[in-house]
């Protein structure tokens, strides 16, 4: 997949776990695994819910929104600095 690369958590079930939360086999949400950049919050989210999250994540790409930069530059150039050596 090329960089960068953009996460949108979706659901409750992705952010924290769900109604499963507390079962042993379960990740208590996906930021534990993945640098998450959008979270979509619902279960199971409604289309109003991700229309906002794309728009949120389309203003994180254009620069509108402060956020985790350093994450898009630096990790890139860190994933090709690691793939020369």
């Amino acid at each position: 997949m090329s960089s960068p690369r953009y996460v949108i958590a979706f659901g409750e079930c992705a952010t924290a776990g769900g109604p499963w939360w507390e079962s042993y086999n379960i990740v208590k949400g996906i930021d534990q695994v993945l640098p998450v950049d959008v979270y979509v919050a619902g279960c199971p989210p409604r289309p109003e819910n991700l229309f906002a999250a794309l728009m949120k994540l389309q203003d994180k790409v254009s620069g509108k929104v402060a956020g985790n930069t350093e994450r898009n530059l630096s990790e890139t150039a860190r994933h090709n600095e690691e793939a020369r050596v």
